[in-house]
């Protein structure tokens, strides 16, 4: 192996964590090809709602919170810099996050949890607003809204524009990228990583980055990350709508996210219509039925916007593990080989976690410990996924599988 080869980085997988990685694998002097079986952000970043919430979903105990929050924040400050970094406007606008409450019962789990955010966590930024202090921020808030948990500094992103900014900048700094060139193995010589194979030739490398995301175990069978299939529909523009990104459950099924571009146009994202096999979470193909369901949502919790035109609509896989947090590091089975997968929200993390996994991989550890979101930490388990399921099938088999 020559030494051009030796110290290439192969990036499997050209969403926003790898367009990220090559960003800053390629600014620290590594030669990176970054392989991509279709498109551009045609994965998981080009099918999400942009959404950045530094704490999403109704995690009770501080000490999980605590965890995430070094890496969130860290995100955050990097989005801020971003803009001028990159050259570029990608989008973010931050006019903050709701976390709505559809009953009263959710509404006492909302008190409870800003109380524990700011007793525990000195989280003084969020706040919880009743049914009233919610529509006046925000008053295409239907009846069914409650009240919110609501942050402030939240808000969304364009994950399209930030992700080709990445790339720009890394083929400045020498990165290649091949586009419809689908990995069919990853080669190992001894312990080691010592290239790919794609349907067309052998690449030599002494590292190989796995970015896929939901499609991460088609090349790491043993990593416990499951697609997880999520619908989307989009509005024609709308007037500004105040704290617009946001989470919900409605009749026990979870709005996954809602958001507004800058443009105007509003994104609403959901659960299928049923249960799917794996195969099935790769699904793009959207039925009436989901369209109907996702657009209800509009008409119910926003009846504000119930005239608007729905103009499109795509499913897409994400990529979910067992804790709900992304699996980012070396992978102990092969020396050179490394993973990061698994973003059930991914523009809270995948920005930070791409260029901590950069400096793992040049310098051999990382400026905020990857501990917490270590590949192996699920080592030695095993998951019986359900033949079929969605993310209410999911968390009912986790919870019990503890």
């Amino acid at each position: 192996m020559g030494n051009l080869s030796g110290k290439r980085v192969i990036v499997i997988g050209a969403g926003l964590v790898g367009c990220g990685l090559a960003y800053h694998l390629s600014r620290m002097g590594r030669p990176v090809l970054l392989l991509e079986k279709r498109n551009i952000v045609s994965g998981a970043t080009g099918r999400c709602g942009g959404m950045v919430m530094k704490i999403d979903g109704r995690d009770t105990d501080p000490a999980e919170i605590a965890k995430r929050w070094v890496y969130v924040a860290e995100n955050d400050r990097m989005l801020n810099a971003f803009g001028e970094e990159l050259g570029v406007d990608f989008g973010l606008w931050r006019r903050g996050s709701l976390d709505i409450a559809c009953s009263d019962e959710e509404m006492d789990l909302l008190g409870e949890l800003v109380r524990m955010q700011h007793d525990a966590l000195g989280d003084e930024e969020i706040e919880l607003l009743d049914a009233r202090a919610l529509r006046r921020l925000s008053p295409v808030m239907g009846d069914s809204c409650k009240g919110a948990r609501y942050r402030p500094s939240d808000g969304c992103l364009d994950p399209f524009l930030l992700s080709h900014a990445l790339l720009r900048k890394a083929k400045e700094f020498g990165a290649e990228v091949r586009t419809w060139t689908p990995v069919e193995e990853i080669l190992v010589t001894g312990n080691s990583v010592s290239g790919v194979r794609t349907a067309s030739e052998t690449i030599e490398a002494g590292t190989v980055a796995v970015a896929t995301n939901g499609w991460a175990a088609d090349l790491l069978p043993d990593l416990p990350v499951v697609p997880l299939r999520a619908l989307a529909v989009i509005t024609e523009p709308a007037p500004p709508v105040p704290a617009f990104t946001f989470e919900a459950e409605l009749h026990t099924k979870i709005v996954y996210g809602c958001t507004q571009t800058k443009r105007g146009n509003i994104l609403v994202g959901g659960p299928p219509e049923r249960p799917a096999s794996r195969d099935e979470q790769f699904e793009e193909h959207v039925s009436f039925q989901e369209l109907q369901f996702n657009t209800s949502v509009l008409t119910e919790l926003l009846p504000g916007l119930a005239d608007l035109n729905v103009i499109r609509a795509w499913s897409g896989a994400m990529g979910i593990a067992p804790d709900g947090l992304p699996c980012v590091g070396r992978l102990n089975s092969c020396d050179g080989l490394y993973v990061a997968a698994g973003y059930p929200n991914g523009m809270s993390y995948t920005p930070v976690t791409a260029r901590l996994l950069a400096e793992l991989i040049v310098e051999g550890q990382s400026s905020i410990p990857l501990e917490t979101l270590d590949p192996n930490r699920f080592a030695g388990r095993r998951y019986d996924w359900p033949e079929t399921y969605d993310y209410t099938v999911l968390a009912e088999y986790l919870n019990r599988a503890g």
